[in-house]
């Protein structure tokens, strides 16, 4: 029989007409290639990653989940069909639309953990005073759109919530963690009336993002984590995401509650887990470490960020 250990993940590759090589200079995604997001922990049909170490090397990591379903999702994951949640990497080179996601159980509420920052950056969040319907159709057509979204300045460490229903962009110069519900659904509002590489207007979704899009002005939900050892970055009924640094070592325990997925985004070391045993991680790499694993510990220098069910 197969025992489980700390997955590393294989990434699915994305290249939007946003992207860039900042996530291949920095982590070496894509063999340094054009890339605009790296989906590092995905069981979505449209792109189900593999698993990259041990026994179940290159298995999809979907079908390891369904045959130790209760191993790996632990006690809070057992009223889940599927995998709740999606990890990525984005390279935000340039700026991403306005856009919108459905919220609630099959909507998509996520977090951005900014990796780094150019000189600069920004976030959209919201809008700078409660519209109506009327005026942000009007704003969307026009191209006045972003005169009353409510811009941020961002830099390396800052923690958004973006609940589902928030209007939001990310702008260019930007390297993001995100963790978010398992849905790949977005509504753009606007798109700066830019065009397909097949020279065709991207599409809009103006009346469906209408539809579930918050109007008012709302408070960013907002923590800078960058310096900290720990502190809590995220926490809603989808998930609960921790910054931590560690320095030589750090122990950790699933509970037998949750997985733990692991983005690592900077420096190198080893999981320690069952007894000595150890799996090799560098920044950039993705592990789900299973409920039934318990006890383990992160040994090197490294700043991680870890997701679990709550």
């Amino acid at each position: 029989m197969q025992k489980l250990y700390p997955l590393k993940t294989q990434p699915v590759f994305k290249d939007y007409l946003w992207g860039g090589n900042n996530l291949s200079k920095k982590y070496n995604k894509a063999n340094g290639g054009f890339l605009a997001e790296s989906w590092e922990l995905s069981c979505l049909e449209k792109a189900p990653v593999k698993i990259a170490n041990g026994e179940f090397k290159d298995k999809f990591l979907k079908d390891i989940i369904a045959d130790n379903k209760e191993k790996i999702m632990g006690k809070n994951g057992e009223g889940f069909k599927e995998f709740p949640l999606l990890f990525k990497f984005l390279d935000a080179n340039k700026d991403l639309s306005v856009q919108v996601h459905p919220e609630g159980k099959d909507g998509k509420t996520e977090m951005w953990y900014i990796v780094d920052a150019k000189e600069g950056a920004k976030i959209g969040f919201g809008f700078k005073k409660s519209v109506s319907k009327k005026e942000v159709e009007k704003a969307a057509k026009d191209g006045s759109l972003q005169d009353i979204i409510e811009y941020y300045d961002v830099k390396k460490g800052d923690c958004f919530f973006i609940r589902g229903g928030s209007v939001h962009c990310l702008c260019a110069g930007l390297i993001v963690a995100e963790i978010q519900q398992s849905s790949d659904t977005t509504y753009r509002l606007y798109d700066y009336n830019r065009r397909d590489k097949d020279g065709n207007l991207r599409e809009l979704h103006l009346d469906k993002a209408i539809e579930v899009a918050k109007l008012e002005h709302y408070e960013k939900a907002y923590c800078n984590a960058d310096g900290k050892d720990e502190c809590i970055v995220a926490e809603c009924e989808y998930f609960k995401v921790e910054k931590h640094s560690v320095h030589h070592k750090k122990s950790f325990d699933t509970l037998g509650e949750s997985f733990n997925a692991i983005m690592f985004l900077e420096g190198s070391g080893k999981i320690s887990y069952s007894g000595g045993k150890t799996e090799d991680f560098s920044a950039g790499d993705t592990f789900l470490i299973p409920s039934c694993i318990g006890k383990y510990e992160i040994l090197g220098d490294c700043d991680m960020l870890r997701c679990m069910l709550p």
